[in-house]
């Protein structure tokens, strides 16, 4: 009881105390980037991806159907198939999910114009001539559906851009922080062995 504190076992054990939290608070933080990688990344460029899918199948549909002319019956009804699942009961379909993982990027409107614009080459197809249908189809006015349908690609497109880029910014945290964490760990261990050593040769020297 009345021996000193050997300095050298000291440091080393403080060494090894903050090796021990330095390496819980490295796992803590790469494990928290990685679930906001995967929340706010991956799982939305997954999501956007199937909305995307999705609303590019509805317009194969409308234009097999239009260019059918009326024996297209088939992808009349995997339009409205595709289109049900999308804006699901009340509005609370995929396209409602892929709306909450997309902050900042409207996407309910520009799908909404779409629908208008598909509603407007329904109503030619069924009362007009098949020009016409076409006209609108493929015409540039902002009431047409080429424009709506681009724009709607559009966004979906910024939206799945700014999810990757989330997902990449996250993991390349989690990545840092382990890669830093990796050459601390390795001082550390170095620091606190060359002062264990010291500290025993120090009280190996006092028996001799």
């Amino acid at each position: 009881t009345n021996r000193l504190l050997n300095p050298a076992l000291v440091a080393a054990t403080l060494a090894v105390v903050v090796l021990v939290v330095w390496a819980m608070v490295g796992f803590t933080k790469s494990a928290g980037a990685l679930r906001q990688a995967r929340s706010q990344g991956s799982d939305p460029v997954q999501l956007l991806a199937g909305t995307r899918i999705l609303v590019s199948r509805a317009q194969s549909d409308e234009n097999l159907a239009l260019v059918a002319r009326g024996s297209g019956a088939q992808y009349v009804a995997d339009f409205d198939a595709v289109t049900a699942e999308l804006r699901g009961a009340n509005g609370a379909g995929l396209l409602l999910d892929a709306q909450r993982a997309a902050p900042g990027v409207d996407l309910v409107e520009p799908y909404n114009a779409y629908l208008r614009a598909h509603m407007a080459v329904v109503t030619a197809a069924n009362s007009g001539p098949f020009t016409q249908a076409v006209a609108v189809a493929t015409g540039s006015r902002s009431t047409d559906e080429l424009p709506a349908a681009t724009q709607l690609d559009t966004v979906l497109g910024t939206a799945l851009t700014n999810a990757q880029h989330v997902f990449d910014r996250k993991s390349a945290a989690a990545r840092a922080d382990l890669s830093f964490l990796a050459i601390g760990l390795v001082a550390l261990v170095i620091l606190a062995g060359a002062l264990a050593i010291a500290g025993f040769e120090q009280r190996i020297n006092e028996y001799r």
